[in-house]
């Protein structure tokens, strides 16, 4: 009887033995599969907290500036804002080539570039037209702008400010989440044996360098539009500036359209001038051929009326 229950003591210690070394090797997996969770959660925990923080990063750390003595709060989140401008001029002048040359040659100095000119071909006309794009650095924008503006009459002016804070610091964010999963997958598959853990990380991969690469071209393009503000010039040759009669009084602007009138007729009369002289040729032509028309036409008539008998 003994001998029975010293056997059965034996088989249940043995057991507890094998029960506390499975309760070990479960302890290590299910550390190991933890570590792994955390890792792959990284890039999402960070998402989150970048989401989070994005919107208040400027004014943390204008606050904690501030309290050290430094800019106070709103000029350090207005010098910190992401702005796009862009401004669009239409200008007359009577000094066509002196304009334009004026004009490329600002852009040149304040180091902006043009992006594009169109102008037209006819110069030996006196409607000649430029379109100028181009690029000035933003902290010039406006001293470009007062210049040209100088340069000739101003029809019409327009000017347009894009405010592209939020969604420049949102792709930051996405590229600093986006590098640090990038860096944990390559350390996984430095340290991966299974084939087919190796290929979906590797897959994971290339997609986080496809969205990088994507997120850090709207950066670049970003910057080049914030850097750089962009200014459409239409420039056109004219004879006599359109007059600005939009403050004027009522007397000034019937003077005004009194002029207009009057300079229409004297143009409309150069006009007819100029096209009687051009057209000399032509009119002395169809002047003979009528008059030679109407001196057959007479002599048939005489003639009928020679040939016909009188009753």
């Amino acid at each position: 009887m003994k001998n029975k229950f010293k056997m059965v003591m034996v088989l249940v210690l043995v057991c507890v033995f094998f029960t506390a070394c499975g309760s070990k090797k479960d302890m290590n997996i299910r550390q190991e599969t933890t570590k792994s969770d955390v890792a792959m959660d990284e890039s999402y925990t960070a998402t989150e907290e970048m989401k989070e923080t994005s919107g208040v990063t400027a004014d943390t750390t204008t606050s904690n500036s501030s309290t050290e003595g430094e800019v106070p709060n709103t000029t350090r989140v207005d010098t910190n804002r992401k702005i796009i401008r862009n401004v669009s001029l239409d200008l007359e002048t009577q000094d066509f080539d002196k304009v334009v040359n004026s004009i490329e040659s600002e852009i040149t100095t304040l180091g902006g570039y043009a992006e594009n000119i169109n102008m037209s071909d006819l110069l030996s006309s006196t409607n000649r037209y430029c379109n100028i794009t181009a690029r000035i650095p933003a902290d010039k924008l406006d001293s470009f702008v007062n210049k040209v503006s100088k340069t000739g009459n101003v029809v019409s002016k327009n000017m347009s400010a894009e405010d592209v804070t939020v969604n420049y610091v949102d792709m930051q964010s996405h590229v600093k989440v986006l590098k640090v999963e990038q860096k944990r997958l390559i350390e996984l598959i430095e340290k991966a044996v299974d084939l087919d853990s190796i290929i979906l990380l590797e897959n994971r991969l290339t997609e986080i360098r496809y969205e990088l690469e994507s997120y850090e071209s709207q950066l670049r393009t970003y910057d080049n539009l914030i850097e750089y503000s962009t200014v459409t010039i239409s420039i056109q040759e004219v004879i006599r500036y359109t007059p600005q009669v939009d403050n004027e009084s009522t007397w000034e602007k019937m003077k005004a359209g009194f002029k207009d009138t009057i300079y229409d007729i004297k143009d409309g009369f150069t006009g007819f001038i100029i096209w009687f002289v051009s057209n000399i040729p032509y009119i002395a032509f169809w002047s003979v051929v009528i008059v030679v028309v109407v001196i057959v036409i007479n002599k048939k008539r005489k003639k009928e009326i020679t040939n016909t008998p009188d009753k």
